[in-house]
């Protein structure tokens, strides 16, 4: 049984496998975002259409298809054994963790950038508290 949920994404979920389903879920919806509708998500975050240009929406499209594939390795991790689900869990916190700091680099040092990094920021910390209780809830179960 879960403990309690730190991250909004795990509220109410009453076991480890529902927890990943949703946060894998949405993952993977936020990176289709990416890939499919670069400039939609670029107004939900924030980001200045001046800004708007090839390069944005390429990387904003390297990061769908990261978000994608660790969202679906989470999803098929689910039902295998501690150490696997252990560190897929232990790699999207990183991920989550690397991308807080950029964004926190990006938003102060970054022109306009403020906003995106903000919604960026709420978004990913949520994420990286979601893996964490994760990580806490297999490493409970193996003991």
């Amino acid at each position: 049984m879960l403990g309690v949920a730190r991250s909004p994404f795990l509220l109410g979920a009453g076991s480890e496998r529902e927890a990943v389903n949703r946060i894998g879920v949405a993952r993977i919806c936020v990176g289709s975002m990416l890939l499919i509708t670069t400039g939609l998500a670029r107004r939900l975050f924030g980001v200045p259409a001046e800004q708007d240009n090839g390069a944005l929406r390429l990387v904003a499209r390297f990061f769908g298809v990261r978000n994608v594939v660790l969202g679906a390795w989470a999803l098929m991790a689910r039902d295998r054994g501690p150490d696997e689900r252990r560190l897929c869990y232990q790699l999207n916190a990183a991920v989550d963790a690397t991308d807080l700091g950029i964004l926190v680099v990006g938003g102060l040092e970054g022109e306009g950038l403020w906003q995106a990094a903000t919604m960026g920021a709420a978004l990913g910390s949520s994420a990286l508290l979601a893996w964490m209780d994760l990580i806490k809830e297999v490493d409970t179960a193996a003991s």
